[in-house]
């Protein structure tokens, strides 16, 4: 899971042709110079990846931090199958433009996260 999500990372980076900051990148979506690399867009590309993975001891999970505002943030946690989002740890290829900044949920400093139901079909839900 490690392997693939830091490869992943370094993948969406290059595909989405990621230069600076995330800020800046989400800048240059907005005004239609890039079409990809918000990080919503990180986070279901990450989730496609580690899908097929299909481990049986971990669980992972979509959350987003301010939902529905200006700043709104979305990752993958992981956790032990049965164990609450909030007992995970966050694999988030955005916030360093795609190196995985790893940290639990529970110790986060910047972000108040909330699970969210992904919708069917998506690599959330069939894991």
């Amino acid at each position: 899971m490690a392997e693939t999500a830091v490869r992943t990372g370094a993948e969406l980076a290059k595909k989405y042709g990621v230069t600076m900051i995330p800020e800046f990148q989400n800048m240059l979506i907005n005004a239609g110079v890039k079409d990809r690399g918000l990080c919503w867009q990180w986070t279901w590309d990450m989730s496609a990846a580690l899908a097929p993975l299909k481990p049986r001891t971990f669980e992972y999970h979509w959350c987003v931090a301010d939902w529905g505002l200006r700043y709104e943030h979305n990752t993958v946690v992981v956790t032990a199958v049965d164990q609450p989002f909030t007992e995970g740890v966050i694999l988030d290829p955005w916030i360093d433009s795609g190196r995985i900044t790893c940290h639990k949920v529970a110790g986060d400093k910047l972000f108040k996260w909330e699970q969210r139901v992904p919708p069917p079909g998506s690599a959330f839900a069939g894991n």
